[in-house]
This record gives C-alpha cells, sequence and structure tokens, in this order.
C-alpha cells in the first residue's frame, strides 16, 4: 500500500501518468491502437471512431455489421438496428459507431456523434438494455461496476462529470454521479473499490480550453454502501 502511493505521488510531481490511466481520444489507447483516423495529427472525433469501427467490422463481423446507414448488433436473442440520421441542417443529425466488446461487461460499446458534441451507448448483450453513460465504460476488475468520465469544462456540449454503474446480469444502473468544478481528463481503476481520475483545471478568468492543465488526481472509493468522490 506504501509503496504504491509512494509510486503514485512520484508520478505526479515528475508529472509522469500513471499506468491506470490508459485514455486515448475516443476509447481506450488499446482500442485506438493502429487505427490511422486516432492519430494526433488527425484528431477529428468522428473519423476516429469510424477507423475504430473498421477495425471491429473485420474482427467481429459475425456480431456487428454494417450496410449504409444501417449498424447491426447480434445481441443473445435479437438483433439492434441503429440507423445513422445525417440531416441537411445538420442541427439533429446523428451517427453511430461500433467501438467494441466487453467481456468483463457482457456489453457492446457504440460512440453516438451528434451535430455538437456527442456521447456513449453500452447495449447488454443478454437482455439489450441500453444506457448512456458520459463516457466510455472502463469496467472495474471484477465486472461488477464500470466508471464513466466526461470533460467539457467550456463547450457545454457534454456533461463534464464522473460516474459509477453497477453493473448486473442483465442490467446497468448509475449509482453515483460526481459534477466537479475541474475537468475530469483521464481514469483507471485501482482495485475492484477503488478508481483514480486524472483531473484538469483553469485559472477563473480562462476563457480558452486549450488554457486547462494537470491539477492532480482524484479518488472514488467504495466505503460501506456508498461511493465517495475524494478531491
Amino acid at each position: 500500500m506504501r509503496i504504491a502511493l509512494a509510486c503514485l505521488i512520484v508520478a505526479l510531481v515528475v508529472g509522469v501518468v500513471p499506468k491506470a490511466f490508459a485514455f486515448g481520444y475516443i476509447a481506450p489507447e488499446a482500442i485506438e491502437a493502429g487505427v490511422a483516423e486516432c492519430a494526433e495529427k488527425n484528431l477529428k472525433m468522428f473519423s476516429c471512431a469510424r477507423g475504430i469501427e473498421q477495425k471491429e467490422l473485420s474482427a467481429r463481423s459475425k456480431v456487428v455489421s454494417r450496410s449504409g446507414y444501417t449498424l447491426l448488433i447480434r445481441l443473445e436473442k435479437k438483433v439492434v438496428s441503429l440507423v445513422d440520421y445525417p440531416t441537411e441542417s445538420g442541427d439533429s443529425a446523428i451517427w453511430y459507431s461500433y467501438l467494441g466488446y466487453s467481456r468483463k461487461l457482457n456489453s457492446h460499446i457504440i460512440h453516438v456523434q451528434y451535430y455538437e458534441g456527442d456521447s456513449y451507448m453500452v447495449i447488454h448483450h443478454h437482455s439489450g438494455q441500453q444506457v448512456f453513460p458520459s463516457g466510455f465504460p472502463l469496467a472495474s476488475p471484477d465486472g461488477k461496476h464500470f466508471l464513466s468520465i466526461s470533460n467539457d469544462m467550456f463547450a457545454g456540449y457534454r456533461p463534464n462529470n464522473v460516474e459509477i454503474w453497477q453493473v448486473g446480469l442483465s442490467d446497468f444502473h448509475r449509482i453515483a454521479n460526481y459534477e466537479p468544478e475541474w475537468g475530469p481528463h483521464d481514469g483507471g481503476w485501482e482495485s475492484a473499490n477503488h478508481a483514480l481520475v486524472k483531473k484538469q483545471c483553469y485559472a477563473a478568468a480562462e476563457t480558452n480550453p486549450t488554457g486547462l492543465k494537470p491539477c492532480g488526481v482524484a479518488q472514488v472509493k467504495h466505503s460501506g454502501s456508498t461511493w465517495m468522490l475524494i478531491e
């Protein structure tokens, strides 16, 4: 315990991101690996999501497929059809991109792109329940919860929050939602009951989102029957 804490403190002091933090642009780095559209020089949210989808369509052709605007996902008991809606005006446009399947969560993960902003959809493979966490769902080591984070301190197109979701045999329930004054940037699990979230802050007079800077690490811990955000 003392060694792990000491390593974390050293990492924060020297500016090194702990191993638990593994976020890429749309999804964790492991998922974006090898996808040219997710490279730093090509940081376009929709293009990155569709690049990941292309990789997944090839790897999971028996489960997921696309025909034009229609994304088909074969669940345990039914097929889910998600249809893109690229309107001429753009205001109500929506695009769905398949990001992969989580064995721990027994669920499919979808990126949802709007004309302004985006979100995520998680579909339970057994029941078909659909939920919309604020960010990419990161499964806890025991698969009983997932963490999602969203950072938007400027534009207001997305929530600025940290969520904990409980995972059942066939359903999900959001059991904690925190809306801090800082921006949740990266996150990861240290254990089944303990997650870390990297923080970003900017001065009160700052109006440019590029002015955000690292400002420490928050903890999300399970204690008794509740989850706590320790800032």
